[in-house]
């Protein structure tokens, strides 16, 4: 993967898929500097011998190899939650459109329930 963007993937340490040793990889950067977390997570998936009937055509009968790059699966639900329930971002410059609030059971992940919060006390 060429993880630092600079179209050579000779400088960078061949990954192995995420099952064979949990290796995690970032594209981009951090900017320690910033409050926010610039550098997003991936991980490898080697998939061998997939059938490629249901591409139909000349596939019918092969099989392919590839590579998956997986990336974190609820980044756009952490993102609209977090533009939501911000409460004192960025050294208490930004709140969200609902301070505080927790987000709908159906933009979180699943597990137990939480209490709800109590409204705050608009300023």
């Amino acid at each position: 993967m060429d993880t630092d963007q600079n179209n050579d993937f000779t400088d960078n340490a061949p990954m192995k898929p995420y099952k064979d040793g949990y290796q995690i990889g970032y594209f981009g950067t951090d900017d320690p500097a910033t409050e926010v977390v610039e550098k997003t997570p991936f991980v490898v998936e080697i998939r061998k011998d997939v059938p490629m009937d249901p591409a139909g055509g000349d596939w019918i009968g092969k099989k392919a190899d590839f590579v998956n790059i997986g990336l974190v699966e609820s980044s756009h639900g952490t993102h609209v939650a977090g533009i939501t329930a911000a409460h004192g971002l960025f050294g208490g410059k930004m709140n969200g459109a609902a301070p505080a609030r927790r987000s709908s059971p159906r933009a979180r992940a699943p597990g137990p329930a939480a209490a709800p919060t109590p409204p705050s006390p608009r300023a």
